[in-house]
């Protein structure tokens, strides 16, 4: 055993985190790397065989390596300059996670990547905005929301999609949209905080909007939406 190799695997918050719950065993691909924690934790505890861990930019890249080449795991972990899944197909990833990105980048990403319209392949996305655009971008071109997941890191909320692409995709109502459908049918605690958050933020954008004589017919569907839940 290499006594300079670290005997702990690095733990990622809870917003990495949650996607270990959705990884099936196989390879995954990292995109857009958050140096490299998720691919290494993953597979020192032995959740995947092997990872691609990508980024845009040299930066991020050359510190995702300094983690990797800690963890004695150069043989294991691919680290790719690339933009988005360009070239990535080649490794043949069972786990597609894009994280820590905006969900309009996420969806643009997909939509450049017609292989990963692929029965066999998951997607693991964890939108930091746009959450709703990105969910109706899935259902509007044939990806499945299998599961979802909520998480907190640092006091914020995050939402992490799970989708496979299965032909048919599907239609979400305003508030699944926003929540997500599994996320509303389980009504765990984070999901009922962030949906007070939301009619928090569209209060305050249609009070905003009335004393601007503007229409807020947007929030009024929104917060209808949302109080139809009963959260």
């Amino acid at each position: 055993m290499n006594p300079d190799i670290p005997m702990t695997p690095p733990k990622p918050d809870g917003r990495l985190m949650s996607a270990a719950p959705f990884v099936r065993g196989g390879v995954i691909a990292d995109i857009g790397t958050d140096h490299a924690y998720l691919p290494v934790w993953l597979l020192l505890t032995g959740r995947v065989q092997g990872a691609v861990a990508t980024d845009i930019r040299e930066g991020p890249l050359r510190t995702a390596a300094r983690t990797v080449e800690r963890y004695g795991l150069s043989g294991k972990i691919s680290l790719i300059l690339a933009d988005g899944l360009a070239g990535i197909e080649k490794y043949h990833p069972d786990d597609i996670i894009i994280f820590g990105m905006g969900g309009e980048l996420i969806a643009s990403i997909i939509e450049k990547a017609k292989w990963v319209r692929d029965p066999q392949i998951r997607l693991i996305l964890q939108p930091m905005t746009r959450r709703a655009e990105l969910r109706e971008y899935l259902l509007g071109h044939g990806f499945n929301v299998i599961d979802e997941a909520t998480s907190e890191a640092a006091g914020r909320i995050y939402q992490t999609i799970c989708a496979e692409y299965d032909g048919c995709g599907g239609i979400y109502n305003t508030a699944e949209l926003l929540l997500g459908r599994h996320n509303i049918v389980r009504g765990d605690e984070l999901t009922r905080r962030y949906a007070g958050q939301l009619k928090a933020k569209y209060r305050r954008r249609k009070s905003g909007k009335a004393k601007a004589g503007l229409d807020t017919s947007e929030e009024d569907e929104v917060l209808a939406a949302l109080d139809s839940l009963g959260f």
